[in-house]
């Protein structure tokens, strides 16, 4: 496994920019479904977190791409440039407008 990006810069977004964007905790089977239906939303994706780290694109992440990593068994953390950081520390700096825990 390749190591995740230690240190994290702010995702550049404001509360204003947070509208419309969704930060997604957990890619089981609830976050898979609900990244099939992110995808035909026209919602940003911003930032999406499993169990071992963040990956956040202030422009958005394709769900799709996301989706298939996951559906390969892949864990975030192999995602260039992932966050290995809490996931409190991450929603804090992703600032999304909307933050979907999908964990339970």
């Amino acid at each position: 496994m390749a190591p995740c990006t230690q240190s994290i810069r702010s995702s550049g977004t404001s509360p204003t920019d947070a509208v419309g964007t969704v930060h997604l905790l957990g890619v089981g089977g609830v976050g898979r479904a609900l990244l099939q239906r992110i995808a035909l939303s026209g919602r940003r994706l911003v930032a999406v977190s499993d169990s071992t780290a963040t990956v956040a694109a202030p422009h958005g992440l394709d769900p799709l791409r996301v989706l298939a990593w996951k559906a390969a068994g892949r864990p975030l953390a192999e995602w260039p440039g992932a966050w290995c950081v809490p996931t409190a520390e991450a929603v804090a700096r992703v600032n999304a407008g909307v933050v979907v825990d999908a964990t339970a």
